[in-house]
């Protein structure tokens, strides 16, 4: 079953370099500078919202803009000219596709299926040749030391003072230095499916980008399991970012060329 869909989908284009914001279709034009291949040979990619087929945790809000900026940054590095469809209008679609899907088998709710729909609707309004549906999922990093090792990647551990403050110890909050604890903390990695117009999945793959929460460690803690504090500013760093979204594509798009 086809989808109906009542009006053109919504583009909007802006050269590459030019500061993205995540309420706007983004479609950016190939990077400047260093040519680097392709990604598998092709030229234009759209891109979906993130999280467009998985509900967004809260904490993640600020994340959103970040993860467009360099998952862009990235495939224009490639020569690749990136397509973002409107949320509102991605929102829309993504939800007919997911009912034609139930319409023809209500006892499953198949992401494939859904995705198929979705992307053989986009191509009554847009020729390109890969699909990316990118998702930001909470993960457990697993801390040894003085850091933190999850889907691809590692972080240094920092822990945040919560005793009290004086001489010899740490004002409450305040990042104190390496821990020495092993355990696990949240992080958060991007999750891509990519397709074909065809609505095939040709690839996924998972990165870490950044650490959500540090070890809060008392002034009287000794040891044991510490408590868990959210860490403010987890996706300043946009290289973590980047970092994460090569580990998760390079395996399909190849390494950056020296």
């Amino acid at each position: 079953m086809r989808l109906a869909i009542g009006r053109p989908i919504r583009w909007t284009e802006v050269p590459a370099g030019v500061a993205l914001g995540c309420a706007l279709v983004l479609f950016g034009c190939g990077a400047s500078g260093v040519s680097r291949p392709p990604l598998q040979g092709a030229e234009r990619i759209v891109m979906a919202p993130v999280n467009l087929a998985v509900r967004l945790p809260q904490m993640l809000e600020d994340a959103v803009e970040p993860v467009n900026r360099e998952m862009i940054r990235y495939l224009q590095e490639r020569d690749a000219r990136v397509a973002v469809i409107w949320p509102s209008d991605a929102s829309n679609l993504w939800r007919d596709a997911v009912a034609t899907v139930a319409q023809s088998d209500p006892g499953e709710r198949r992401l494939d299926e859904a995705v198929g729909e979705f992307v053989r609707a986009l191509t009554e309004h847009a020729d390109f040749q890969l699909f990316m549906l990118p998702s930001l999922v909470i993960r457990g990093a697993r801390v040894r030391g003085r850091t933190a090792e999850w889907d691809g990647v590692r972080r240094r551990v920092t822990g945040r003072s919560t005793g009290v403050a004086g001489a010899g110890h740490h004002e409450p909050g305040t990042e104190f230095g390496d821990t020495h604890w092993s355990g696990e903390i949240p992080a958060v990695s991007l999750h891509v499916l990519v397709f074909t117009p065809g609505g095939r999945r040709v690839y996924e793959g998972w990165g870490g980008l950044v650490l959500t929460h540090a070890p809060a460690l008392s002034n009287e803690w000794r040891a044991g399991a510490p408590s868990i504090l959210l860490q403010p500013g987890a996706f300043d760093d946009p290289e973590q970012i980047h970092e994460g979204i090569a580990v998760a594509l390079d395996a399909y798009a190849g390494s950056l060329s020296p």
